[in-house]
């Protein structure tokens, strides 16, 4: 009886974490085709974004770059921290407009956030202290092994340990993943996220 309730629990757990690997590849899924239809919208370029978010914050590193579909259209968000500041700068992705340029809400972003989502302030501020790799040259040295890709997220993360840049980009049908080293800007991996 005792290892029928063990069989029973495993086979639900097994059951749980294949749902939780199917939502989680759908939910990337949609997350492509929203950079896709962003990217058939914008004329800017994720570099560019980067590069007018960094000068519209004094002393600011962009941490963290992505391409979003909001209400009033397609925009670039950028995240810059200045000193101990988070600041989100929205930039129009078709005339490079600098939209919006506020303070994170720290605690507000983590009663959104669910659960199972790693707190990132922590990294991003390593990243701003000690990255000799800035974002756009993260974005750079991706594009360049990419040729044929257009960056529609950048992030640090850690890899094997290290600090490093991940850039998503979508090449044709396909979203190739880099990344670079945060030290060195040396390239560390470069893979093939497409579920083709």
């Amino acid at each position: 009886m005792k290892y029928r309730h063990l069989a029973v629990a495993g086979a639900v757990a097994l059951v749980c974490s294949f749902a939780a690997l199917a939502r989680s590849a759908d939910d990337e899924q949609k997350e492509y085709a929203r950079a896709k239809a962003g990217l058939a919208k914008a004329k800017l370029t994720l570099e560019q974004a980067v590069e007018a978010a960094v000068k519209k914050v004094p002393h600011g590193k962009a941490v963290e770059a992505a391409i979003e579909n909001e209400k009033q259209g397609t925009v670039f968000e950028v995240e810059v921290i200045s000193g101990k500041k988070h600041m989100e700068v929205q930039v129009d992705a078709a005339t490079g407009e600098i939209l919006d340029v506020e303070e994170e809400d720290e605690e507000k972003e983590e009663a959104t956030k669910g659960e199972d989502e790693p707190d990132d302030e922590e990294l991003e501020n390593e990243a701003a202290a000690t990255s000799k790799t800035t974002l756009v040259q993260a974005i750079r040295a991706a594009s360049k092994e990419v040729a044929s890709g257009k960056a529609f997220d950048a992030s640090f993360l850690r890899h094997d340990g290290k600090l490093a840049i991940e850039v998503e980009l979508l090449d044709g049908s396909k979203v190739k993943v880099v990344h670079v080293d945060a030290q060195t800007g040396k390239l560390l991996k470069v893979k093939d996220e497409s579920k083709n």
